[in-house]
């Protein structure tokens, strides 16, 4: 090694401010992470990535089979302000969520001021984009879609798609991601065991054949569906997309 190389690396390893620096990072990860894990409320079956962040977790809770992706932020309020987080979410990287925002008093610093505290209400099967920011008091109903980059700073109907900054509902779930529903495209009665045949609309990708696991809502119909490769996945099933084999026998209620 070059002699001016080993003077630099030397200087550089045994320069105590780097270990210093190391121990900053060390108990900026348990205060954001490791201990904040203890608080959280947690369902079965969640998922969270090890750079995942949060803030008063006690008042964070987490539906079954929820994933949170790298780098998201879940902060809740220091007083009162919660993250209720609904079943089957999927939390993309970079996601932050806070339940406390400053108010804009122009005779006080702004960080001298009281946060405000408002409840984040997430329903179950809510896939946020990477990258997007929800803000305290907004509700997201079950099913949205929220595109990456997003700022959500008002509330999500059920089922919406929605994009852009300041965050709008351009398209719903149960028409598949189209504005308005197909002719005849009507909603399904569907019930456990039922098979379910979803057509693919590219002629050169096959159909979808799974079966009915559980019925997640009635009106409009929301299913939980087991594929026959395996996997499952909730779906909202509409007449025109999907067909429905009814189970050779049911029970009479």
């Amino acid at each position: 090694m070059h002699a001016s190389r080993a003077l630099a690396f030397s200087r550089s390893t045994l320069d105590p401010r780097a270990y210093v620096g190391l121990f900053r990072i060390v108990h900026w990860y348990n205060r954001t992470h490791i201990s904040q894990r203890r608080l959280l409320t947690c369902g079965e079956g969640v998922r969270l990535s090890p750079v995942a962040a949060f803030a008063n977790a006690e008042r964070i809770s987490l539906g079954d089979r929820t994933r949170i992706g790298d780098h998201v932020r879940l902060w809740a309020g220091d007083r009162e302000g919660r993250i209720v987080i609904g079943k089957d979410c999927l939390f993309a990287p970079g996601v932050f969520v806070t339940a406390s925002d400053y108010s804009l008093d122009p005779g006080s610093t702004i960080k001298s001021q009281i946060t405000r505290e408002r409840d984040v209400l997430i329903g179950d099967d809510v896939w946020i984009g990477a990258g997007c920011i929800i803000t305290a008091g907004v509700e997201i109903g079950h099913g949205a879609v929220i595109g990456a980059g997003c700022v959500v700073r008002q509330s999500v109907p059920a089922w919406a798609i929605v994009k852009g900054n300041p965050a709008g509902v351009s398209a719903s779930r149960l028409t598949w991601g189209r504005r308005k529903p197909r002719e005849g495209e009507t909603q399904m009665s569907v019930h456990v065991g039922d098979r379910i045949v979803v057509e693919s609309e590219r002629a050169s990708q096959p159909s979808r054949t799974g079966v009915i696991e559980e019925v997640l809502h009635e009106d409009p119909s929301r299913v939980r569906v087991r594929w026959e490769d395996g996997h499952t996945s909730i779906l909202a099933p509409s007449a025109g997309v999907a067909s429905i084999i009814p189970q050779t026998t049911r029970a009479k209620p």
